[in-house]
């Protein structure tokens, strides 16, 4: 849709517009299978697809993979650690090579980025224990186009009148939201974002090494873990509670210098943790508190996936 065309809809705001793009996207991919590849499996397909690889293992898996996308059974989504471990080959020919093979059998979708996922998991949570009964899946809420990889950006302070730049800024939205992986990366070149990811594992295995010997099972280090991960849960979970308190009544939420905001917050801590531990279908509903929980003493690294 091009300017004019989000010019004559003003109403629809710029939140609304993504959150029905993503929407959208989420319902075409129903029935499709979500199968995630690290970039060691990414490079092997690129080679094979080019010729470098003749191993007949790679070119079989990369037959069934082919295959199974072309039938509408499945899809190869990328994340935003693996877009940017891509991005670390510095050589535009490899770039758009694997880029090729990625926008083939991923169909141009990448996961929402990690604080988005998050977000949207929360407030899913938030809106199902009010009652609504109206909510997307939440399958149908997670999954972005590659160029948004690693969120979204909107351009602002445009210097036109407000309904203009909304119409901009949607407009751009859509061109970048069309964009394949290898249109990115004739775009970026040999170069790499100014705030593009970059991860430093090695203080995090430091991290690992020095409290192993006060982590003695698995369920201890993931209640560790938990409890940490769920502050940040806690206060997502605010943030959406004080909007729905805004809408209906039409006034500001408690300030979070409050003894009731300080409050609240404590109640949500203490029921993501509870929840998390006690209740195993809430893993699946708050499923990246859950893995971030469950894996970053065994994986440090920065977790990406998200099991549909």
């Amino acid at each position: 849709m091009d300017i004019a065309a989000h010019r004559a809809n003003p109403g629809i705001s710029l939140d609304r517009h993504t959150k029905n793009r993503v929407v959208e996207l989420g319902q075409r991919l129903e029935g499709r299978t979500a199968i995630f590849l690290d970039t060691k499996f990414w490079i092997v397909l690129r080679d094979c697809s080019t010729g470098r690889n003749v191993d007949p293992a790679a070119k079989e898996l990369l037959r069934r993979l082919r295959e199974l996308v072309r039938a509408n059974k499945a899809f190869c989504p990328i994340s935003e650690s693996t877009f940017s471990e891509f991005l670390k080959n510095r050589d535009l020919t490899s770039r758009l090579e694997i880029a090729r093979v990625v926008d083939e059998l991923s169909l141009g979708v990448s996961l929402l980025d990690h604080q988005m996922r998050l977000g949207t998991e929360i407030s899913h949570f938030v809106h199902s224990t009010e009652g609504n009964g109206d909510l997307h899946p939440l399958h149908h809420l997670v999954w972005t186009k590659v160029a948004y990889a690693l969120g979204f950006v909107h351009p602002g302070q445009t210097g036109f009148d407000a309904d203009t730049e909304l119409a901009i800024q949607k407009a751009f939205f859509d061109k970048m939201w069309d964009l394949t992986l290898e249109d990115v990366m004739q775009t970026l070149r040999g170069h790499t974002p100014p705030d593009g990811l970059d991860f430093n594992v090695s203080g995090l295995n430091d991290g690992v090494i020095q409290n192993a010997d006060q982590l003695k099972s698995f369920a201890q280090a993931y209640e560790a873990e938990l409890r940490g991960s769920v502050e940040l849960g806690a206060d997502m979970a605010m943030d959406v509670t004080g909007g729905l308190f805004r809408k209906r009544t039409g006034q500001s939420p408690p300030d979070k210098t409050t003894d009731q905001w300080q409050k609240l917050w404590k109640q949500w801590a203490n029921l993501l943790f509870l929840a998390l531990r006690k209740r195993p279908h809430i893993k699946q509903q708050l499923r990246t508190l859950h893995i971030n929980a469950a894996l970053r003493q065994t994986f440090p690294a920065p977790l990406w996936f998200w099991m549909p």
